[in-house]
């Protein structure tokens, strides 16, 4: 029975080591924010809503389990799932453990002397402690563990709470709105994207330099029309220089759906006062596997990245 009990633990305490490095891998892949596109309401939401509410506490449970719904849920909420039901045994236990304490306090003080009960009171209490001894002692493996393989390593965030990452869902590049001038004259392109000519046309009518450290270093083939629009929102806002220091270029940028090669990401210069106008501006979005500290555009269709000399900045609508 002890040696069931101790493998049970041992098994709920090592499993957030896979888990941990599990989500850490999934959240490598490049995350991009979600929409947040007004949708009117339907009658069939309304009477939807209607019925939620007469269930919310039958379905408030399984909603601190299951950490999201609907096509949103990535590889990540799997295993953020597992770790909540994880908590979930252990809180299951730990109330277990407080249940077998009290009875077998009642057991020893209803026993009248007899020797069998006392003795079988006194294993309970044993059984109780041990298991708390084995709790804790698993508890401390593990943090010893994940700290060790982390070093000191911030991006990595705490190992027993996964944090993932929302993919937009239905996400399509937009025409631009013309604001601060980025529509190019007589441009017929209707495809969301400019070509590099089009996109350097569009950035010089905005007082927006393209910096290259080689001719045909930075290219803007292909690159998201509400991209620029971004890169020109900033610069009117900001009323400052902006310079652009990477495109669309294949060989300097990490692959993935919402990538610089997709034409989902764009980087401009740091200066002083971009940085301020860019942290001042938004909301502070954690930190990305890689390190880089993130702000969040408050319309969530941008994340900017701070690395080591630019702003690597994510727009999906």
């Amino acid at each position: 029975m002890r040696f069931t009990i101790f493998s049970v633990l041992l098994f709920i305490f090592a499993l957030p080591i896979n888990l941990a490095f599990a989500a850490e891998s999934v959240n490598q892949t490049t995350s991009a924010p979600t929409s947040q596109s007004p949708v009117p309401a339907t009658n069939t939401e309304t009477s939807q809503s209607a019925s939620q509410s007469t269930s919310g506490d039958s379905s408030s449970f399984i909603k601190k389990l299951v950490p999201c719904e609907g096509p949103e849920c990535q590889a990540c909420d799997v295993v953020k799932l597992a770790d909540n039901i994880i908590g979930f045994l252990i809180q299951i236990g730990i109330l277990i453990g407080v249940v077998i304490f009290a009875i077998a306090g009642f057991t020893m003080a209803t026993s009248a002397g007899n020797a069998s009960q006392v003795s079988k009171a006194k294993g309970m209490f044993t059984n109780v402690i041990v298991g708390f001894i084995i709790l804790l002692a698993a508890w401390l493996i593990v943090d010893t563990v994940m700290k060790t393989f982390a070093k000191g390593n911030q991006s990595f965030g705490t190992w027993n709470e996964i944090q993932c990452t929302q993919q937009p869902v239905g996400t399509t590049p937009t025409a631009p709105t013309g604001t601060g001038g980025v529509g190019v004259g007589g441009s017929t392109n209707t495809s969301g994207k400019y070509s590099d000519a089009e996109a350097r046309a569009a950035l010089a009518n905005a007082n927006i330099s393209v910096w290259e450290s080689r001719p045909g270093a930075t290219s803007l083939e292909g690159i998201n029309q509400n991209v620029l629009n971004e890169v020109v929102r900033i610069k009117n806002e900001c009323n400052c220089d902006v310079v652009v220091t990477g495109g669309t270029e294949s060989g300097v940028h990490a692959d993935g759906t919402y990538s610089h090669g997709n034409g989902y990401k764009i980087d401009i210069d740091d200066t002083a006062q971009v940085n301020s106008f860019i942290t001042s501006n938004n909301t502070p979005n954690g930190t990305r596997s890689d390190g880089a500290q993130m702000w969040k555009s408050s319309n969530g269709c941008s994340v900017y990245a701070k690395e080591s000399n630019h702003w690597d900045i994510l727009t999906t609508c």
